[in-house]
């Protein structure tokens, strides 16, 4: 292999590996926008159907088959939703890869008559694959940090 060859090799090797890691941030931003948007069909595509999903005890522990109808009853309560994503760290190894990202979701609910905020940030743990051409959660861990309410 010529010197020529070898940089065209390299170059292309981390074209592919920023062309990984945006492709994933696409995947997580897909979420956001289908628990905002309450779009089954999208949330189906950020998970591969045997993804093991740990939401924490007490509220959802399983695959994405049940969690999705869960997520989205529990979105559809709320009068209006807001996740954002900060702070992804992807760190790829062939068609594996781990990102830690930071959520923060803002729920506005009503309750008893009052209007409230339900402020919760946390981080996803996130292992991700690469299978048949695309990037999806096949393990997720959402960890809180801190949630409260306050009246809106």
């Amino acid at each position: 292999m010529s010197l020529a060859q070898s940089e065209a090799a390299a170059l292309d090797s981390r074209l592919r590996a920023l062309e990984d890691r945006h492709r994933i941030a696409d995947v997580l931003h897909r979420y956001c926008r289908a628990l905002d948007r309450l779009d089954a069909a999208l949330l189906h595509e950020v998970f591969f159907e045997d993804a093991e999903l740990d939401y924490g005890p007490g509220l959802y522990r399983g695959p994405p088959g049940p969690f999705i109808p869960f997520a989205l009853e529990f979105q559809g309560a709320m009068r209006h939703t807001q996740h954002r994503l900060t702070n992804l760290l992807i760190e790829r190894s062939g068609e594996r890869a781990f990102c830690e990202s930071y959520v923060c979701a803002v729920h506005q609910l009503e309750r008893e008559g009052a209007l409230l905020d339900l402020i919760v940030e946390g981080r996803f743990l996130d292992g991700f694959e690469l299978r048949r051409g695309e990037w999806r959660v096949a393990r997720r861990v959402e960890v809180i940090d801190f949630a409260h309410e306050r009246p809106s």
